[in-house]
């Protein structure tokens, strides 16, 4: 009779873990930077209005796309997936960024505007029509006045 021989399982190797985010955004953010010096760069807004021909503009959108493509190229950057999340950074940056600059200029727009209608903190800025005629009335004194102050 045989014996049975019981098998010995080795250990499994402990398997290394990979951060794949750190290792995502150590490869896309410098080319998210790149881009963003690309766009920087650009001797032109290439907006279609007036001051620019369709032309014009396709030729500075044109010479961007080839210095972007050869960044995406140089640094082998895959375009299902890293590439995506490089237009979202662009477009998170951008949104963000903006936002925020948008939303200070408000409310330092409504600081002044408190100012200028001696609205207290807390209190609803009401704009009777009295108020806003007696404003109109003496607008250039309210000009020369703000004027004094800025230029102080």
């Amino acid at each position: 009779m045989s014996k049975k021989v019981k098998k010995v399982k080795e250990k499994r190797k402990a398997q290394i873990e990979r951060d794949w985010t750190r290792e995502r955004d150590e490869r896309c953010i410098p080319v998210v930077k790149e881009i963003f010096g690309i766009v920087a760069s650009m001797e032109k807004v290439p907006i279609n209005n007036d001051s620019m021909s369709k032309q014009d503009c396709y030729d500075i959108y044109f010479a961007s796309q080839k210095k972007i493509i050869d960044i995406l190229v140089a640094n082998n950057v895959d375009i299902e997936s890293e590439f995506a999340f490089i237009q979202q950074c662009l477009n998170e940056v951008l949104s963000i960024t903006t936002t925020l600059v948008s939303k200070s200029l408000k409310e330092n727009y409504s600081v002044v505007t408190d100012a200028i209608f001696d609205v207290k903190e807390g209190e609803p800025q009401l704009l009777t029509a009295t108020r806003v005629g007696k404003m109109i009335e003496k607008k250039e004194e309210i000009r020369k006045a703000i004027a004094e102050i800025i230029e102080k």
